[in-house]
């Protein structure tokens, strides 16, 4: 038999189409100017795709990025596109001095992905929605909320949409798209007038969501790496000579595939106890262990109020969590389960 493999060598924008596409259409709802986005804005739209400027800002080894400067009346849209070494993301940096009235900015990307639905994140997992109008139910949904990715796949291939501010999207017969401002004149006619500032990224990968860590991108564009002091580090204050920086060590750590540690605090109630909120986040069944920073002498599945649940009161199944060790906990998950620990030491 051949050799049949999926592969990422391709294009992720249809062909002959261009994408990180700006268009700008007319705002005016029948009611609520700030708040309502009717479908007919559509008629309207008009594509930015004249560039005042485009210059190399970057070009080396671990970073290469361009500035795109375009202007619409007395509007200027400034992208900075950057590809870093090692990443599969594209980000896109915008500072935009913003002064329409009664429009709404979007940007386009028009995926070569041959899929029916888009997966939209919500908190502790995601929903799938349509791309297409059959129903009107679907046509009346031409609008919807994202948290920080929206994904479209198909088998074996996907593109992704991030986002570190910008939750309006829309996905319509193969293209993406998200909404970044609007310029509503009621109640207040200076809303959103002035500078914005935000990030923007484009994830083509191979697999579905979850085999191209989308959520982990969407977690990682929105919490970007900090410089931190650390205490025995060259230059500070406390460190004696020849010592060695140590980091602390984080409460809790977890590299089982699709869960991600949501929380992890102190109890509310002062009892100096470790509380855990673990989620699921691919729609999966999985188990595997986290590992505790420091030693606990047991483990106590909770509600979200951190009230203890025992397995007799059918709300758990009594095999969420065991304590293999005082620092090793094995834990078992279903699809978008949310799972809240409590540790006592």
């Amino acid at each position: 038999m051949g050799d049949h493999r999926v592969t990422g060598d391709r294009e992720g924008l249809r062909s002959g189409e261009g994408g990180n596409v700006l268009e700008l259409s007319e705002d005016l709802p029948l009611e609520f100017d700030a708040w309502d986005l009717e479908a007919y804005y559509a008629n309207s739209t008009e594509a930015l795709t004249v560039a005042d400027s485009v210059e190399v800002i970057d070009h080396g080894p671990m970073v290469a990025s361009l500035r795109i400067t375009r202007s619409h009346g007395r509007s200027t849209f400034t992208q900075v596109v950057q590809m870093v070494a090692g990443s599969p993301r594209i980000d896109i940096a915008y500072d935009i001095d913003w002064a329409e009235t009664d429009k709404v900015l979007k940007v386009a990307w028009p995926v070569d992905v041959h899929t029916h639905e888009v997966a939209s994140e919500i908190q502790y997992g995601h929903v799938v929605r349509p791309v297409h109008q059959n129903t009107s139910w679907d046509a009346a949904r031409f609008e919807f909320c994202a948290h920080r990715w929206i994904d479209a796949s198909e088998r074996g291939y996907g593109v992704a949409l991030l986002n570190d501010a910008k939750y309006g999207h829309d996905a319509l017969d193969g293209t993406l798209r998200q909404t970044l401002l609007t310029a509503s004149t009621y109640p207040d006619p200076a809303a959103d007038k002035g500078r914005h500032h935000f990030t923007l990224a484009v994830l083509p990968h191979l697999g579905d969501l979850a085999e191209g860590e989308v959520v982990t991108e969407g977690w990682r564009l929105n919490n970007p790496v900090r410089a931190a002091p650390v205490a025995g580090a060259s230059g500070d204050s406390g460190a004696t000579s020849g010592s060695q920086a140590v980091a602390p060590a984080p409460p809790v750590t977890c590299e089982i595939p699709g869960v991600t540690i949501e929380a992890a605090k102190a109890a509310e109630d002062g009892s100096g106890d470790l509380v855990v909120r673990l989620a699921e986040v691919h729609g999966a069944r999985v188990s595997g262990t986290i590992t505790l920073g420091a030693p606990a002498r047991s483990v106590q599945v909770c509600d979200l109020l951190e009230d203890e649940l025992s397995a007799v009161d059918g709300r758990r199944d009594g095999t969420e969590a065991q304590l293999m060790g005082d620092t090793v906990v094995e834990v078992t998950l279903h699809p978008f389960k949310v799972l809240t620990l409590r540790f006592r030491s």
